[in-house]
């Protein structure tokens, strides 16, 4: 017999007790619907967009960013400034659009949050927050169904407080613990080989890409303005008011990976304002943005989407003459280090950096005729359709063994109930 089973024959005969989750936990904000006497303390943290929240992302950074998303990063102290939390949380993020099982998490330290709904443990000597965190995830299909709306998700906080968690000995709590840490731990070492070998991959790609676009003697070099068929462009200013469904209203933290990635949206806006946004500038295939601000300042991504949407001003739009130069190709070229250095040189230096549109009008793009930009766009973009398939393989292999810890967490997790 498993020192786990012992320990639940011995010390649990007639079963496990299951009280409901607003009675052993402390949460980060008092929800609708929830009877006072059921929140009776909250624990407040400051929280930051996700923007601004990667925006203070160091590599040498100690303080852990708590997304909502798979993607992670760490700061300093310093940058954090009042934004600096610390304690032993359970969070699962108040807007989504992928399963709560990618993106809940646990942490144990200083940490700087998202938009994160944060839990904690009102009694560590009856309920561990690491057993809390594994019980959460293998409620994740059913907290998945607490959550409402279109794009955006968020959940109904009352349902998910009035989830009945078992709450067997902390003795067993623990031996639970330590058996999916192992497993966890095995789990995440191969999902980092994996990813290290993805990266390989994607730094062959970048090599090829810059041999193919390196400019060449007999290429045209000219402003990025001359290329254009209207002046670049961005989005309001303003910070607008988001609400629960409507437009697709995105950022620079939506540009990820050089693609456009509308679960990383900053929100909703509502149709009239998205009217008052395209008397500006209104999204179309084979427009290209670059960020110009902040950390992202740079980074690139296409519309290749006929999807309503529309954009913030830390996003330049850009819309070449596709009888001059391919929009493909340029989506391609500015991605490249001979564009990326001039991004570095004309930004402003500051806090954070500022790329304004008039400067990026100036910059020096070189390109070939049509037909060679046409090869080119050919050529890698074979390149990056076999790196998307590897990418794919990846995925399934970690999704499979996501699916493992899933089923050993459900197992672990299932107890007889108290009578």
């Amino acid at each position: 017999m498993s020192r786990l089973a012992s320990l639940i024959q011995s010390r649990c005969p007639a079963g496990v007790e299951q009280v409901p989750l607003w009675s052993v936990t402390i949460w980060d904000k008092k929800f609708k619907g929830i009877d006072r006497t059921k929140q009776k303390k909250i624990i407040s943290y400051p929280y930051l967009l996700a923007d601004d929240l990667f925006a203070l992302q160091q590599d040498n950074g100690s303080l852990f960013l708590l997304s909502t998303g798979e993607k992670t990063g760490w700061t300093t102290e310093s940058l954090a400034g009042s934004n600096l939390c610390e304690g032993e949380v359970v969070t699962i993020p108040w807007g989504k659009s992928r399963p709560v099982v990618e993106v809940i998490k646990y942490y144990k330290g200083k940490f700087v949050t998202a938009d994160n709904r944060i839990a904690t443990s009102s009694d560590t000597g009856r309920l561990r927050n690491k057993f809390l965190y594994y019980w959460m995830l293998s409620q994740g299909k059913k907290i998945d169904r607490f959550y409402r709306g279109d794009g955006l998700k968020h959940p109904s906080m009352k349902a998910v407080l009035e989830m009945r968690i078992p709450l067997p000995p902390v003795e067993i709590q623990d031996e639970i613990i330590n058996i999916l840490d192992n497993f966890s731990v095995k789990n995440t070492q191969l999902i980092e080989d994996i990813a290290t070998e993805l990266e390989l991959r994607r730094t062959q790609y970048s090599y090829y890409r810059e041999l193919l676009l390196s400019p060449k003697d007999n290429w045209t070099s000219s402003t990025l303005l001359s290329t254009l068929v209207q002046p670049i462009t961005d989005g309001p200013h303003e910070t607008p008011t988001l609400v629960e469904s409507g437009v697709p209203f995105i950022s620079a933290e939506a540009v990820q990976d050089n693609q456009i990635h509308f679960d990383l949206m900053r929100g909703f806006i509502t149709e009239e304002y998205d009217e008052l946004c395209c008397r500006k500038y209104k999204p179309q295939l084979g427009d290209i943005y670059m960020c110009k601000s902040g950390s992202t300042t740079g980074k690139v991504a296409m519309v290749e989407t006929t999807q309503r949407f529309n954009i913030w001003s830390p996003l330049a739009a850009i819309r070449v003459n596709p009888e001059v130069v391919v929009p493909r190709f340029m989506f391609f070229f500015l991605q490249t280090r001979f564009v990326q250095k001039q991004v570095k040189q004309k930004a402003s230096k500051g806090s954070q950096p500022n790329l304004s549109m008039r400067k990026l009008e100036q910059f020096t793009v070189c390109y070939p005729d049509v037909k060679t930009q046409e090869a080119i766009i050919q050529e890698l973009e074979q390149l990056s359709s076999s790196i998307a398939a590897y990418s794919k393989e990846l995925d399934d292999e970690i999704s499979l063994r996501r699916g493992q810890l899933e089923y050993y967490i459900e197992k672990l997790l299932s107890f007889e109930t108290a009578c």
